[in-house]
């Protein structure tokens, strides 16, 4: 009977403080709410206060740009221009204002450039073209580009990559004339300019040669399909198996030909630059959270002032105790 008595008594004390949780929590929801009320037009203050700074600062606020390039390097020339990318940010590091100002890159005493990297995109069939039957070195590090995902984007294979991606960065000043002075720069070198203009004179010489083999072989196929045999009655013709296996390798390697030729007039194509762009890129504003200062400044305002009424309201509270001791004693 104590035994079910004292659960009783557990129950209810566990019950009742249950209760007065709730009435505390109630109480404090009841008091929050009596102060805003109390002390809403202060806060509205606070708010219009913080959306017209944040305005104010987001419009006068200089934010930094970024953009990505897609581009193809030619004629070897993947090692020239990793270089001078890593020579141009040394020079903006060391904010060299006579190169930067001489490739454009430099304004209002200021540099516009603050950052540039390089990467290959990725393409194993790129690699793959390279390794041929005489070319056996490369397969160890195929077989080991499965366990590391960084060795194929490593020096060994940067070279035997055609598309890159770099990633520019500049200052508030960063315009569309940025990229245009930043291409101009890494195609600036003489003797790449050379050897550009000898490989697309051969380049045109082998589609020229191409196209006439081409002609060839259809004249070939032209002159086997009209010829005749005639056949005495009673005679059974058999056809040469030899000789439709020679124009089956012709057509193959005519339809061999075809592909090479069209690949190659795609790649003259990009054969204008050193370094051809392949997509439209444009700078845009990096932003980020602290940017939004017009909604960021209002909720810190009503934020200090919460604190502030908080930590007043604790102090008056801790001197009317102290009082209160005071005049007991």
């Amino acid at each position: 009977m104590a035994q079910n008595n004292s659960e009783e008594m557990d129950l209810g004390s566990l019950w009742g403080r249950i209760k007065e949780i709730q009435i505390s929590i109630l109480l404090s929801f009841y008091r929050m709410l009596r102060f805003f009320i109390r002390n809403w037009i202060t806060l509205l203050v606070l708010v219009i206060a913080g959306v017209l700074i944040g305005y104010v600062l987001e419009k006068n606020q200089k934010s930094a740009k970024e953009g990505s390039l897609i581009v193809q390097i030619n004629f070897d020339a993947s090692n020239y221009v990793y270089n001078s990318i890593e020579h141009l940010n040394n020079k903006i590091s060391d904010n060299d204002t006579i190169f930067l100002k001489n490739h454009g890159f430099y304004k209002d005493n200021q540099a516009i450039l603050t950052h540039l990297e390089i990467e290959p995109i990725v393409n194993i069939a790129d690699i793959l073209e390279k390794l041929n039957a005489g070319d056996k070195n490369l397969e160890p590090f195929l077989e080991q580009a499965q366990y590391e995902d960084n060795l194929l984007t490593s020096e060994i294979f940067i070279p035997e990559y055609k598309t890159h991606r770099i990633l520019i960065k500049t200052t508030e000043k960063g315009t569309s004339a940025t990229i245009e002075n930043l291409l101009a720069y890494l195609n600036d070198n003489e003797l790449l300019q050379q050897i550009k203009e000898l490989t697309i004179v051969n380049t045109k010489n082998h589609i020229k040669q191409i196209q006439e083999s081409v002609a060839n072989i259809d004249s070939i196929a032209k002159k086997y399909g009209s010829q005749t045999r005639s056949i005495a009655p009673g005679q059974v013709y058999f056809n040469s198996v030899e000789g439709n296996e020679n124009m089956h390798m012709l057509i193959s390697l005519k339809n061999t030909l075809l592909k090479n030729n069209e690949e190659m007039e795609i790649e003259l194509l990009k054969y204008n630059h050193i370094v051809t762009l392949l997509d439209n890129p444009h700078l845009a504003v990096k932003r980020s959270f602290f940017d939004q200062k017009m909604k960021i400044l209002p909720v810190v305002f009503v934020l200090l002032f919460i604190v502030f009424a908080f930590m007043v309201r604790s102090y008056n509270k801790a001197r009317g105790i102290e009082q209160k001791r005071n005049s007991t004693l």
